[in-house]
């Protein structure tokens, strides 16, 4: 087949703002307050993000393991988006992907994100195309490096980047923006795996990111457990979404922490963003945790 790259500017521009907003996703749709550089930089590099992490998930559990092809997939990914970000844009058979790269080759260069979010993004979708089990919290916390806090970076940065520059000011730095980003992820992760449990398990087990010390009494396996979740387990749903709730719980100082240090670098205009994205996942994680909250989403998802 052949390569495919693409030349036209304001169609591929186009084409991802269109997908990227057209998502059911807070941050994407925070992300339309920002200026014209620090949009296009999100929409390249969120879906970037999203068409690995997209491909992953939707490998049946026989491609996974030390043979699984995605290996070789999630490499030649990583190894497009080093060359986007040297401002040349490579040739690939996937027209979407051809649009991705052409605008990361475009955004990337100028903007002093670093090669960190992507190397830990390839390193967590690496896990999970190998099938990796989780039996420690530890061990989930190494795993959202890559998952969660990556693509908060990313996010964090564009708070903290100036509109005229795309770029942070002296104020900051890049490392500094990981550290900050790393409690808010998380806290996020544990809030969307609380929400979608049961959407997770019904569509496949290895979607069930969830260490199993937490489990480990529920179930056997985590086919099991997924099984049980996306069948009548309105007990094992309460008793892991609680359970998830003080791992939350522990980071709660880290994040006011980072919250507090943000609003010290943010521009008004970001500072609301961030705090309106902050009370919606603490609102949902509470949510959660309710008898009333867990009831009522028990009863949508069966």
């Amino acid at each position: 087949m052949k390569l495919v790259t693409t030349s036209n500017r304001n169609r591929a521009r186009d084409n991802l703002a269109r997908l990227t907003f057209g998502r059911d996703s807070l941050i994407c749709h925070e992300a339309r307050n920002f200026g014209q550089a620090r949009q296009e930089l999100f929409v390249a590099t969120y879906m970037a993000m999203r068409m690995i992490d997209d491909h992953v998930d939707h490998q049946p559990a026989c491609d996974r393991g030390p043979e699984s092809p995605t290996l070789a997939r999630i490499a030649s990914w990583r190894e497009n988006i080093r060359t986007a970000a040297s401002g040349i844009a490579p040739g690939t058979h996937d027209p979407l992907e051809a649009d991705i790269l052409f605008e990361l080759s475009r955004t990337l260069p100028g903007a002093d994100l670093g090669p960190r979010p992507w190397d830990a993004l390839a390193l967590a979708m690496r896990a999970d195309a190998l099938g990796q089990l989780m039996p420690t919290f530890e061990d989930f916390l190494a795993y959202a490096e890559g998952a969660t806090v990556a693509p908060t970076y990313v996010f964090t940065w564009l708070l903290a980047a100036d509109d005229s520059t795309c770029n942070l000011s002296s104020n900051t730095s890049n490392e500094e923006i990981w550290d900050l980003a790393r409690p808010l992820g998380i806290s996020c992760y544990l809030t969307h795996i609380m929400r979608d449990l049961v959407q997770d398990a019904r569509a496949g087990h290895n979607l069930l990111t969830i260490p199993r010390e937490l489990w480990d009494d529920l179930s056997d396996d985590r086919e099991a457990l997924a099984s049980r979740l996306a069948g009548e387990g309105a007990r094992e749903v309460i008793i892991l979404r609680h359970r998830l709730f003080e791992r939350l719980s522990t980071f709660a100082n880290a994040t006011n922490k980072a919250r507090n240090r943000l609003m010290q670098i943010l521009a008004p205009e970001n500072q609301l963003i961030l705090k309106r994205i902050l009370a919606h996942y603490a609102n949902c994680a509470i949510q959660m945790t309710s008898s009333r909250g867990n009831e009522r989403h028990i009863r949508a998802e069966t």
